[in-house]
């Protein structure tokens, strides 16, 4: 059988079996991806070495050197999108109708 064959039987039956198809299929897929994980972090863990732990030493010294310039360019660029929202907004007040403009008036259609 063609896996669009398996896809068509699996749709064909009824919804209480595919949704239980679904979570089998989504709890053996996360034992999958963690069993993965925990593999590669044994592996990681037993290649550590004294070096390794000094160059992590020094990528968090680093990082705490840089933490206060990357805070700055976040507010820089939160302020610049705030600049831009309030000049954005004071572009529509100033596109608001003229007084001489006739006005319409919007109603609800409400059968009295």
């Amino acid at each position: 059988m063609s896996l669009t064959d398996q896809l068509a039987n699996l749709q064909s039956k009824p919804r209480h079996v595919r949704v239980k198809i679904m979570w089998l299929a989504a709890v053996l897929g996360s034992f999958l991806i963690a069993g993965l994980w925990l593999l590669s972090l044994n592996k990681t863990l037993t290649k550590t070495q004294p070096d390794d732990t000094k160059t992590v030493v020094q990528e968090i010294n680093q990082l705490k050197q840089d933490l206060p310039s990357l805070w700055s360019s976040l507010g820089a660029g939160l302020r610049n999108v705030t600049g831009s929202l309030e000049q954005s907004f004071q572009d529509l007040i100033s596109e608001s109708p003229t007084p001489d403009a006739p006005k319409k008036l919007e109603r609800l259609p409400v059968n009295y």
